[in-house]
């Protein structure tokens, strides 16, 4: 129940028309949408205003009239730019290169890459229904209407969620349900550890990760990591969640930032050992014996520098117990929601 960082494409619109379990959503193409890799599957480029249906994720109701988020899934938006760029430029260059090396004139080739490119996209326009079935938005609510995108310093309302809890509790699936539900940026110190590991030339396991971390908070604080990530999202202003939190120094830091909160989850260990073995990343391909033995070198410590688990959870403002199943976590995360928002 746990994912590394999900990318999203968001667009802003209002609320049209309510279908139940579906929203008719119309949205403005603006400059904003030049640099969306996306664009010309999810919002034609020759409008200035369309309608496009979205899911409504279940717990979330929405009426007309009201400004939503839209969310992409980055694996749609990565499919999205497969589709529209990717393998249009291969046509272009296998045709091109193809007819070459049979007639030997490059005006034909021209032509013949020009050619199957067209068929190309004729096959995109008959199979339309079934991509745009592959390319589903989902609404999110807009956790503050008099948020001012352009400005880049953090607003009174805005909310960065730290999360922590032990392994395979449903870090991932919380930070999940906060990207889907509630439009929230995904800042991951697992990313940021895995990009500092290459950068040193080493292998990508759970226990470089931990060497990595102990040495940058060593070299510069405690709070190193995630004081980073935090400064990124604040300059981007908008709500978002910073995952995962492991050193009480990590939570002493942020709690200085009056936007800040920490949301903690945990689970009865056999039921996290199974989720982690079911995910079946490279950093969990281990025995019930090596888990275990994992969790107890980050669960405490006395050393401000290294990881304390166990510590951030008592530190945390909310803490969800998970071991029933999706929904359940989910009603425990609404519920904290509505004591804050």
């Amino acid at each position: 129940m746990e994912s590394s960082s999900i990318d999203t494409i968001c667009k802003e619109g209002i609320v049209r028309a309510v279908h139940g379990d579906t929203i008719d959503v119309e949205i403005t193409v603006s400059s904003a949408c030049a640099g969306c890799h996306a664009k010309s599957i999810c919002i034609p480029s020759e409008q200035r205003r369309e309608t496009v249906p979205a899911v409504v994720p279940a717990g979330l109701t929405f009426q007309v009239g009201e400004r939503v988020n839209l969310v992409m899934r980055g694996r749609a938006g990565g499919k999205a730019v497969l589709i529209a760029y990717v393998i249009p430029f291969l046509v272009l260059i296998v045709a091109f290169l193809g007819c070459y090396l049979l007639v030997h004139n490059e005006l034909v080739s021209v032509l013949a890459s020009v050619f199957f490119l067209v068929v190309y996209f004729l096959i995109l326009k008959k199979q339309s229904h079934k991509i745009d079935q592959k390319f589903t938005f989902y609404a999110t609510k807009i956790f503050s209407d008099n948020m001012d995108s352009t400005v880049s310093q953090p607003q009174a309302s805005m909310k960065i969620i730290g999360i922590t809890g032990t392994l395979g509790a449903g870090k991932g699936t919380i930070v999940d349900y906060l990207i889907q539900h509630y439009g929230f940026k995904h800042y991951s110190v697992r990313g940021y550890l895995i990009e500092e590991a290459k950068r040193r030339g080493l292998e990508i396991n759970r226990d470089t990760f931990v060497e990595v971390a102990n040495d940058l908070r060593a070299k510069h604080s405690p709070s190193f990591i995630t004081d980073e990530l935090y400064k990124q999202a604040e300059e981007d202003g908008s709500n978002a969640v910073i995952e995962s939190i492991r050193t009480p120094g990590e939570v002493e830091s942020l709690r200085k930032n009056e936007h800040f909160l920490l949301f903690a989850v945990d689970a009865d260990p056999k039921i996290r050992y199974e989720r982690i073995v079911s995910r079946n990343s490279e950093t969990d391909h281990v025995t019930f014996e090596t888990f275990l033995e994992n969790e107890r070198r980050e669960m405490s410590s006395t050393d401000p520098n290294h990881q304390n688990v166990g510590r951030c959870m008592e530190m945390a403002d909310f803490v969800f117990q998970n071991n029933g199943d999706f929904d359940d976590l989910y009603k425990q995360v609404e519920t904290a929601f509505a004591t804050i928002v």
